[in-house]
């Protein structure tokens, strides 16, 4: 396993996702997958108040309960989504979130998470209002951290400019969209924020680590690889010629190295220089996570990833 860190804190380079723990997955199935991440050197495992309407987060909480694996795991968490189906409605005054943390820290069942992210934005909504929140979390020993998950990189630089000017913890990470696969931006839903090349510019200055959301295309290029039927979203947001084209690459590319193409999709990811990106993994099975954790000690030269994104 690859590692880097994250204000000063050294964590692994992949990250587990949770989303649908506790619905889509029993607690049992879930467990597995936790004990399979970090058997393998995972650290960061991420979730949110909203997956699964608290589920997920109550899953990994038992099952930190019962491993007692809290101290070797970096823990993240996030809050202020918008209602189910209200997309548009922002959910990020003091009290709601303040609802969402304490929920979260229940489901847990921890004192503290190590990053806090605000899972959305609403940029009619001052960014010292939001830092102010946020610091609060710190102070009160709530979260070690604060992230900001689908914010703009202009709106994540004027937040910790803010902070600065303040003497108030800064965002230390970021939460995008960011996939080998090309996404359909028309089809994507608004209020989220997807790499792009204004954004990567922001990411090169700023060194910021990127915590890559729907890294692995919804399975879009494992379902390639094996002949399988793309799931509805997986098809509607990824499925184009570019996609194609670069799944055909990735294939070369994976066939070197001994690897699954879907393996070779996050290592492309994990394999840029230009900032930390740690991609989030969605399995949902343990043969996927066996298959992703392949990437976990591969990199790929700049000539295989020029060759890849051309």
């Amino acid at each position: 396993m690859q590692y880097t860190a994250i204000n000063d804190i050294p964590v692994s380079r992949l990250v587990l996702g949770t989303d649908g723990y506790g619905v889509v997955l029993d607690d049992s199935s879930c467990h597995r997958l936790l004990d399979i991440y970090v058997e393998h050197g995972g650290t960061v495992i991420d979730t949110a108040r909203s997956y699964c309407g608290g589920l997920s987060e109550a899953c990994i909480g038992a099952w930190l309960k019962n491993t007692g694996k809290r101290d070797q795991v970096f823990l993240s968490t996030k809050g202020g989504f918008p209602p189910a189906g209200h997309m548009e409605i922002s959910r990020l005054s003091e009290e709601e979130l303040r609802h969402d943390i304490e929920e979260s820290l229940r489901a847990l069942s921890v004192d503290h998470v190590d990053i806090y992210w605000l899972h959305r934005d609403n940029e009619a909504i001052p960014v010292g209002v939001l830092c102010e929140i946020c610091a609060a979390f710190v102070r009160e020993g709530k979260t070690k951290m604060i992230g900001l998950s689908n914010w703009t990189g202009a709106r994540i630089q004027a937040f910790n400019d803010y902070a600065r000017a303040h003497g108030l913890p800064e965002a230390v990470a970021s939460q995008i969209q960011f996939t080998t696969a090309h996404p359909n931006r028309e089809n994507i839903d608004s209020t989220l924020v997807v790499m792009n090349e204004a954004e990567f510019s922001f990411y090169q200055t700023s060194h910021m680590p990127v915590f890559s959301f729907s890294s692995q295309a919804k399975g879009y290029f494992f379902k390639l690889e094996k002949s399988l039927p793309l799931s509805e979203k997986a098809s509607f947001r990824f499925d184009n010629d570019i996609s194609r084209q670069r799944f055909l690459r990735l294939a070369d590319v994976a066939k070197t190295h001994g690897i699954s193409v879907g393996a070779a999709g996050t290592v492309a990811l994990t394999s840029i220089t230009d900032f930390p990106v740690l991609p989030i993994l969605g399995c949902k099975s343990e043969s996927q996570l066996l298959s992703s954790l392949t990437a976990a000690d591969i990199t790929f030269t700049a000539q295989e990833l020029q060759y890849i994104f051309t």
